[in-house]
């Protein structure tokens, strides 16, 4: 079994509807209501962006490492806050889990500890280590 990679890129994005399921059954979709959210195997929602009604429309995984949901003006609706890794990319594991790695495997998010920073920097970055 693999995961599902969504690598980072300047033209590609995803659209409200879409929906990425795992070998093992866990479910990923960006739903009509601009909300991403994440499926157990019993259809528990398990992670979300919390973006329902916020207007967001396209979902990007973007250059700078940046997993981004937009509104139809391109503003930001809610961002992984990992920009700054060029060449990360965004993994939904076979798990259940979402995970923003850099471009050498270091995790730099996960949907089961959003608010908890990778402590890896990459080399040349000025963000900070997240606080122990």
């Amino acid at each position: 079994m693999a995961d599902i990679i969504f690598p980072g890129s300047p033209d590609l994005y995803y659209s409200i509807g879409e929906r990425w399921q795992t070998a093992a059954g866990y479910l990923l979709m960006f739903t009509r209501s601009g909300d991403l959210q994440l499926l157990d195997l019993k259809s528990k929602q398990i992670w979300s962006s919390n973006t329902a009604g916020a207007g967001g429309i396209k979902l990007r995984v973007q250059e700078d490492g940046n997993v981004v949901i937009y509104d139809a003006a391109d503003g930001p609706v809610w961002a992984s806050d990992t920009n700054g890794n060029p060449g990360a990319y965004l993994s939904l594991q076979e798990e259940g889990r979402l995970v923003v790695y850099s471009k050498d495997h270091h995790p730099l998010w996960r949907s089961d500890a959003p608010n908890i920073r990778s402590n890896w920097v990459q080399e040349g970055t000025t963000r900070a280590p997240a606080a122990q």
